[in-house]
């Protein structure tokens, strides 16, 4: 029986006691590790809100998030220093005037951001594994969804048998679980990805009302995903033209209105698009951080494995779903997974982010793959219980472990990352001081982990800190070196260079050394930090 529309689309109320043990669960345990390394800060020193997948990534969120917090509505890159056009960023604009509200830093504006969307991610997840999947796969699925993830751990960590860097081990965007784990945009990114799908095949497969409603609302959903992930489109544009194509084949009585149903959804899906395509490529500085941020997919046999055991679940899921008279679901998750896995390896600079949302669908098809084996299991052997049980023990080294690992390298960052996770307070102190005294549009020049952290804390532009954020970062990384090797330089060429990065200011840690040209004056020291003026 199909549904009216509105009502089933907000029914999420089956297993009522189930999903919201398990969503607050879920969500306690993925704020947990950022509090439990927040709690043990040394008094000497300042949590900076980082993680061990990509620490350096993070600063460049927590200055955009301080960018709104000051009051800018369109948002600049503070790890070049090139001067450019800013763009609007909803998610870092609204998550900074919420933290102006509160009086919130960066870092924990970030993070409650993160902890806020979760329970949102999982409840929408619920419904999606309620509207594809049937009901004696639905806890499964959800639990698929959330939590599985690949085999990188016990291939690559415990038994070393391969080094290619599983996906499962360093790519956060690609599971559901290290996205909660990770950054609220992953999360946001996961949202937009499962509901824009979800309400799709609603619209075509579960209304009989209004279903042009709610094609729109799905294109809605999609253009605010691609306001501050325009690559996006790449993948779920692919999705959706191709199973209107797939869903025109099966129902070729519908043909007309599969054309009209994509074209309404790209209509819809295309302002943020749009916007962000011309801000991005009007502009070259832009453009250059786009065509050197370079995000390749590993190897097919890295990729394979690094979505473990649900890719062989996923092939006996599709078989299920069609013999079952699920036709219509076979179809639209075998495309998605199908055109999606196309997609990661599309020549674009952001390939390797084209993995979000990816895991959902495959998730949704191995867990009526498994269904289904424990079903066979129970008919075709008498011993039941004891080859379900090590089938269980299976599938948790094969799907689940490697999630297991990453929480607890979360929870253990301070060991992985000691001296990017907890800064010292006259650092701090240092940048704040460079705040009071430097001008609005000054550069800051710093060495090392320092760069990341100018943008934060001085709220000041850096020279050169980050590989893919800083434009022509070789060619500023070497400079910097040369200036911060100048015990094998002449002085005459270190200030030389110096007054060639166009840098304002120089910050430098005790551990750092500096000649002391004519061009630098001395203009503050507190132990173990000093900042140069340049002149």
């Amino acid at each position: 029986m199909r549904a009216t529309g509105w009502r089933e689309i907000a029914d999420v109320t089956m297993h009522r006691r189930f999903i919201t043990i398990a969503i607050v669960l879920t969500t306690v345990l993925g704020a947990l590790p950022v509090a439990l390394l927040w709690f043990i800060t040394p008094t000497e020193m300042v949590f900076t809100g980082v993680s061990p997948f990509s620490w350096d990534d993070f600063p460049a969120y927590f200055s955009a998030i301080q960018q709104a917090i000051d009051g800018r509505w369109l948002l600049f890159n503070m790890l070049t220093p090139e001067p450019h056009a800013g763009i609007f960023n909803p998610l870092w604009v609204g998550i900074g005037l919420s933290a102006r509200l509160f009086h919130l830093e960066p870092w924990m504006a970030f993070h409650f951001a993160r902890v806020l969307l979760t329970p949102l991610l999982l409840l929408v997840l619920w419904w999606v594994v309620r509207v594809l999947l049937p009901s004696n796969a639905h806890r499964v699925g959800w639990v698929f969804v959330v939590f599985g993830s690949g085999v990188g751990y016990l291939l690559e960590v415990i038994f070393r048998f391969v080094d290619t860097r599983s996906l499962d081990l360093w790519v956060p965007e690609a599971y559901v679980w290290m996205s909660i784990l990770q950054s609220p945009h992953f999360v946001a990114a996961q949202l937009g990805f499962a509901l824009t799908l979800g309400v799709w095949f609603f619209a075509l497969h579960r209304v009989t009302e209004r279903r042009y409603l709610f094609v729109a609302m799905s294109g809605i959903v999609a253009t605010v995903l691609f306001s501050f992930h325009p690559f996006h489109a790449v993948s779920l544009g692919g999705i959706i033209l191709v199973h209107s194509v797939v869903y025109a084949v099966m129902h070729k009585q519908e043909t007309g209105r599969a054309i009209r149903f994509a074209g309404l959804w790209l209509l819809c899906a295309a302002p943020g698009f749009a916007y962000q395509a011309i801000a991005q490529l009007s502009d070259p500085v832009h453009m250059q951080r786009a065509a050197q941020l370079v995000m390749q997919m590993p190897a097919a046999g890295a990729y394979f494995y690094g979505y473990g055991a649900m890719v062989l679940l996923a092939l006996p899921g599709v078989y299920a779903l069609w013999r079952s008279g699920k036709r219509d679901v076979a179809a639209f998750l075998l495309t998605w997974c199908v055109v999606q896995s196309v997609a990661v390896y599309s020549p674009i600079p952001f390939s390797r982010r084209l993995t979000t949302g990816l895991f959902i669908g495959l998730g949704l098809l191995a867990a009526v793959g498994w269904v289904e084996c424990m079903q066979l299991l129970k008919v075709n052997l008498r011993q039941a219980f004891v080859w379900s049980g090590a089938s269980v023990l299976v599938l948790f080294a094969t799907t689940f472990f490697s999630s297991v690992c990453v929480w607890l390298v979360m929870a253990n960052a301070f060991r992985v990352l000691p001296t990017e996770l907890y800064i010292p307070r006259t650092a701090v102190a240092a940048f704040e001081w460079i705040d009071e005294h430097a001008g609005t549009d000054d550069v800051v020049l710093a060495h090392g982990q320092w760069g990341v952290f100018v943008p934060v804390y001085a709220r000041r532009v850096t020279y050169n800190a980050h590989w893919g954020e800083t434009n022509h970062f070789p060619k500023k990384e070497a400079e910097v070196q040369l200036i911060f090797s100048s015990g094998d330089v002449q002085a005459q060429a270190v200030q030389e260079q110096i007054v060639a990065t166009g840098a304002d200011w120089v910050f430098v840690a005790a551990d750092e050394s500096i000649v002391e040209v004519p061009v630098l004056e001395h203009a503050y020291s507190q132990e173990e930090f000093d900042v140069y003026r340049v002149h």
